[in-house]
C-alpha cells in the first residue's frame, strides 16, 4: 500500500511540475495590431501596424502569474493611403525619428466573469506619454504545429484617447474634428514557444 501512495504522489508531483508557464515569443506573421479612428464624425478610417514583437509566459490553468511585454515599430503604420501614413509618421501625429517604437508591459491579469476572458493591466508607452492601459483580452486556444512546435492564440481590445498620449495635430483642424479622439484597437496576437 505504502509503495502504491508513493507512485500515486510521485505522479501528481510529476504531473504538477509539468503544467507550468510556458515561454513564448509573439509570431509576427500571424499577429496584428489594427485601430479605427473617425474621419469628420461621420466614417472610420481604419489602420494597423506590420512590424510588432514581444514575449509572454503564461500557465493556461493560472493567468494570474502571467507576463506580457510588447513593442511595436512606429514607422510600421499602415492605412491603405501612403500620403496619409505620411503625414502619421510625421511630428504632427507619432513622430517616427523622435518615437520609433509603442510599448506595452502588462502588471497583472485577472479573469473576467465570462469564460477565457480576462483583464490585462498595464502600461503603454506611446509618443513619449506612459499611461495604465487596460486590455479586455480573450484566451482563444492552443494548438501545435506539424514541427510540434506550440501555438497560442489571444484577441485583445480597448480604446485610447490619442490625446492623452500628445498625438495632437493642429489646433484647428482639432477644434474642427477632422480626425476622431478615440481610436479603437483590436489586437492579434499568436505566440510560439521559444
Amino acid at each position: 500500500m505504502k509503495k502504491i501512495l508513493s507512485l500515486l504522489v510521485f505522479s501528481l508531483l510529476a504531473l504538477a511540475s509539468s503544467v507550468q508557464a510556458a515561454n513564448y515569443k509573439l509570431d509576427s506573421a500571424h499577429s496584428a495590431v489594427n485601430f479605427k479612428v473617425k474621419h469628420l464624425g461621420i466614417s472610420d478610417v481604419s489602420g494597423s501596424f506590420s512590424k510588432v514583437t514581444g514575449s509572454f509566459s503564461f500557465d493556461p490553468k493560472d493567468f494570474s502569474k502571467a507576463t506580457a511585454e510588447a513593442k511595436i515599430e512606429t514607422a510600421s503604420i499602415y492605412t491603405a493611403n501612403k500620403d496619409r501614413d505620411n503625414h502619421l509618421r510625421s511630428a504632427d501625429f507619432f513622430n517616427v525619428e523622435k518615437f520609433p517604437s509603442i510599448s506595452y508591459k502588462a502588471s497583472s491579469i485577472k479573469q473576467s466573469k465570462v469564460k477565457d476572458s480576462y483583464k490585462v493591466n498595464g502600461i503603454l508607452t506611446m509618443h513619449g506619454v506612459s499611461k495604465p492601459v487596460v486590455l479586455d483580452m480573450k484566451y482563444l486556444g492552443i494548438a501545435k504545429d506539424s514541427e510540434g512546435k506550440e501555438h497560442v492564440a489571444f484577441r485583445a481590445t480597448t480604446k485610447l484617447n490619442r490625446k492623452d498620449f500628445g498625438l495632437l495635430w493642429s489646433q484647428a483642424l482639432e477644434m474642427a474634428g477632422v480626425v476622431g479622439q478615440e481610436v479603437n484597437i483590436v489586437i492579434e496576437v499568436e505566440g510560439q514557444t521559444l
